[in-house]
């Protein structure tokens, strides 16, 4: 498709549109309009360019640890260990196809975008009206659009009856747009203000409306953002690229420690080929060739764990970034709110009403002065409710899992919802009626209303609902307990003064007002006079049960709230306020259009104490995410629509909505909420955190292990001592090591001080400094003490050989105890709480016994049998580990208390 140059046309006049374009108002002909589709291509977004299966399948093994594993595998082939060499064999199988499945699945956003606006459209083709592919729309076509419609491209309208079009996936504003055809004259409009637009992807809610197509595939809004989603990378997490680097160091130092191994050995006077096998033994046994297999087990658990909470993982390594994420760039329009409208506030001449509620749920209290009341018992607010459905076209609709839904606009449907919550039902106010007229919300009028007129009755009734500016200067009566009188000076003042502290609440306000008549006025504008004013209704999207204390819980682990949405600034401070973002009763609020005038610098002090972001663009939350991230921040973002899709992609974890969320959001993105629950998101993570844990101590297992067997080695090489142990001795450990325990502990459950501990925020190393200071303590006591038990037993090599190796063991099986949590004490924890470990270690300790026992043990791995005495000693001393492990936990938790 023809990339083209944007023209403002929002601001210009309907005549100079047509004349730009080439068009009329009867449309092009055919002819014309073929030579524009070769001209300028087919209406639909770009195909992605898709790498072929077969080279996305090989990228998964370019990867600095994928290649040490490979050579660990040709390594243990070429000295017999087979077995070895097939178990790393398929360890790197299973995580290329891992990593092939995820990396295809996401190359599907595109697709989802284009299958999103596929839809058809009325055109008028030789003066004629027909209906088209969208796809084969052009520049310059005219279009119909009615309520229901998808719009197909982007329009610039010129002509409309009361058309207002629902553009949040676009905007992120819930209330719908009202609609009309003036130029406008400002010249840097955001696409909520251009009124006289609409957009590919939104569809028309209310009205219908006529307009001529300025923008196809690529080049409308919707085609910009699809830009946006292919040239924003999903960036690789920085502890994926830690355990890329620390491959790659445990590659270098493995072959260090086999060169050094071999030379000293050779040195000594040892055998070629003894020393051969004992360096490519040595060299295996230092590369953790289960580490993959564990990175790959921790986040699957996780996974499993996150989909209990309703959270759906769709790139594995965003389940271990949960666990440090700094800051949550939230959506406001269904993730924080429900993204319905509900009428909270009802404001009567004599009365103010408090409604509770959910959403479009018909059940809720009536509450005045904090007691419970029967609204049906004050004639007042039965009138108002009375009116406040009957002047309405919406309709509730009850679904079959027993949830609600509006047809029509949701601000109508809020004044629906409120009178059935009082028992008043909007088809029996309208029941019976032989007369009945509809007048649509109008721009110009700013109110919409119905007359009914029932059979046998002398008068039927007109009921509006619209902006308090227009409906009380149409009013000329007020209704005051139970009667109509006329409309005082003092009677506006209240009003003035109730309508304006609702504003300020960031409260949408609809003003109820009804007329009896005995048959229906001829025009809108003479049915709406010398109404009777009954009172206001304050409704505002409500907020999610649960989300205050969701709010509350990240913060006390340290991660911080940041609330980006479309909506106006009042209505976002008002739910900040409500929701618990903010304390303070006048937060500072930055517009997205200020944002756009910000420099990099201007932007990242500003973002520094923000918390609430209004009337944000796509461009805009794109460009937060990226400074954020600047910064060192480790950002999760959620959304639901497709302007969020950008910013979802380029964050460290996107998150997307489930249930209201768009194809291309949730493609987009590296997570799902099923049940659009912002309080999952907290409880993923709660679970990244575990994952972290979890990968971060069973990583340094295996490298104290590792590393300990390799100084035991050394060091016996240094002082001509025989080789402490021989290399199918070694590979045996670290078969135990690498295939059972390790496993187990990855295993380990959630944690009471998960969400307590703020170290953890943006903290992505894998060796902390809690893990290092340990892991040196049990390198320490593992080698010496298997040392002086080797040398104690000579000069019986095989003896000595015996009581290291399984020294060896157990000191690893004591430290995979321990190792279950830095923070917190095992008796704290429950010595078999994990029964996977409980399992492992009783395996693993019956394979140590028939080495040792078995005829065909003692054959296999040169060991001989030991007493009683010698195995209680060995469980005495490599406990130490155990016990250092204990008390260096307590002098962690008193340092960080003090400190």
């Amino acid at each position: 498709m023809r990339k083209t140059t944007k023209t403002r046309w929002y601001s210009l006049s309907v005549d100079t549109v047509h004349e730009m374009l080439g068009t009329k108002k009867q449309g092009l002909t055919t002819f014309e309009a073929t030579k524009r589709l070769e001209r300028d291509g087919f209406n639909e977004l770009p195909a992605q360019k898709q790498t072929s299966p077969f080279f996305l399948f090989l990228k998964q093994f370019i990867d600095p640890f994928i290649i040490i594993l490979m050579i660990a595998c040709g390594i243990s082939w070429f000295i017999g260990h087979r077995l070895d060499a097939l178990i790393i064999g398929v360890v790197l199988l299973v995580n290329a196809l891992i990593g092939f499945t995820q990396e295809w699945r996401a190359e599907k956003s595109i697709l989802a975008l284009k299958q999103m606006v596929r839809s058809w459209a009325k055109v008028y083709r030789d003066a004629t009206l027909h209906k088209i592919d969208a796809s084969r729309l052009v520049i310059g076509d005219v279009v119909d659009l009615v309520a229901g419609d998808i719009v197909p491209a982007d329009i610039r309208l010129t002509e409309e009856h009361n058309c207002s079009t629902q553009e949040a996936v676009l905007t992120g504003e819930s209330e719908s747009q009202i609609k009309n055809i003036d130029a406008i004259e400002k010249q840097d409009c955001i696409l909520a203000e251009q009124d006289n637009m609409v957009f590919m992807g939104s569809f028309v809610v209310r009205g219908k409306a006529t307009g001529v197509v300025v923008a196809v595939g690529i080049n409308t809004e919707i085609g910009s953002i699809s830009e946006d989603i292919q040239k924003a990378k999903t960036p690789t997490t920085k502890f994926q690229h830690a355990i890329r680097t620390l491959g790659t160091q445990i590659l270098a130092a493995s072959i260090l420690t086999g060169i050094v191994i071999f030379g000293i050995g050779i040195e000594r006077g040892k055998e070629l080929n003894e020393m051969f096998l004992l360096t490519l033994a040595t060299i295996v046994s230092l590369i953790p060739e289960g580490l993959p297999a564990v990175v790959s087990i921790v986040l699957a658990i996780g996974v499993y764990r996150m989909s209990r909470q309703n959270v759906i993982v769709r790139k594995l390594p965003s389940a271990e970034t949960c666990g440090s994420v700094s800051i949550i760039c939230t959506d406001k329009t269904g993730t924080l709110t429900k993204g319905e409208m509900m009428t909270q506030q009802i404001v009567t001449r004599n009365r103010t009403i408090t409604v509770s509620g959910d959403g479009f749920t018909p059940k809720g209290f009536f509450t005045e002065n904090g007691r419970t009341i029967d609204p049906l018992s004050y004639g007042e607010v039965t009138c108002l409710l009375e009116h406040a459905a009957h002047a309405t076209d919406a309709h509730l609709e009850q679904k079959h899992d027993n949830t609600y839904s509006i047809i029509g606009d949701p601000t109508e449907g809020a004044l629906v919802v409120v009178a059935a919550k009082a028992g008043i039902q909007r088809i029996d106010l309208h029941e019976g009626g032989e007369d009945v007229v509809h007048y649509p919300f109008d721009s110009q009028y700013r109110y919409s209303g119905n007359y009914t007129k029932k059979r046998f009755e002398a008068k039927g009734v007109l009921s509006v609902a619209g902006a308090y500016e227009d409906v009380i200067q149409k009013s000329t009566l007020v209704y005051d307990r139970g009667t109509f009188r006329t409309l005082q000076k003092q009677d506006k003042k209240y009003f003035e003064r109730q309508h304006s502290e609702l504003s300020m609440r960031g409260l949408r306000v609809v003003s109820i007002a009804f007329r009896l008549l005995k048959k229906h006025p001829v025009s809108q504008e003479e049915a709406v006079q010398h109404m009777v004013f009954v009172g206001l209704c304050g409704m505002i999207d409500s907020p999610r049960e649960g989300i205050q204390d969701a709010i509350q819980k990240a913060r006390q682990a340290g991660v911080r709230i940041l609330m980006i949405t479309g909506d106006h600034a009042d209505t976002a401070a008002e739910i900040a306020k409500q929701v618990g973002v903010v304390k303070s009763t006048t937060p500072p609020v930055i517009k997205g259009s200020e944002i756009e005038d910000m420099s990099d610098q201007e932007l990242r002090s500003a973002l520094a104490n923000a918390a609430i972001i209004a009337r944000a663009t796509p461009r805009s939350k794109l460009r937060i995410v990226e400074t954020l991230q600047k910064q060192g921040e480790i950002v999760a973002m959620t959304g639901d629509g497709v302007n969020d899709a950008p910013a979802l992609q380029q964050a460290d974890i996107g998150i997307a909505m489930g249930i209201t969320g768009t194809d291309v959001s949730r493609e987009a993105s590296q997570m799902v909420l099923m049940d659009d629950n912002f309080s999952s998101i907290i409880d993923a993570m709660e679970e990244g955190r575990v994952i972290l844990r979890n990968m971060r101590q069973t990583i340094a297992f295996l490298l104290t292990t590792s590393v300990g067997q390799g100084v035991i080695i050394l060091s016996g090489l240094l002082i001509h001592a025989p080789l402490v142990l021989l290399p199918i001795q070694i590979l045996f450990l670290n078969l135990v090591t690498g295939g059972l325990t390790d496993v187990a502990l990855a295993m380990e459950g959630n944690h009471h001080d998960t969400m307590q501990d703020k170290r953890l925020v943006k903290n992505t190393k894998l060796l902390t400094k809690d893990i290092i200071p340990y892991g040196i303590i049990v390198v320490a006591l593992m080698s010496i003490c298997s040392l002086l038990i080797f040398f104690h037993y000579l000069p019986d090599v095989d003896k000595a050989r015996t009581m290291a190796f399984v020294s060896i063991a157990f000191f690893q099986f004591w430290s995979l105890l321990s190792m279950r949590s830095l923070s917190l004490s095992v008796f704290q924890l429950g010595f078999f709480s994990n029964r996977y470990i409980v399992v492992a270690l009783l395996f693993s300790i019956g394979l140590v016994v028939a080495m040792v026992h078995s005829g065909t043990g003692q054959s296999l791995f040169s060991t001989v049998p030991l007493t009683l005495n010698e195995w209680l000693f060995i469980v005495a001393v490599s406990s130490s580990v155990f016990i250092a492990g204990e008390i260096w936990k307590g002098i962690r938790k008193l340092f960080y208390k003090n400190n």
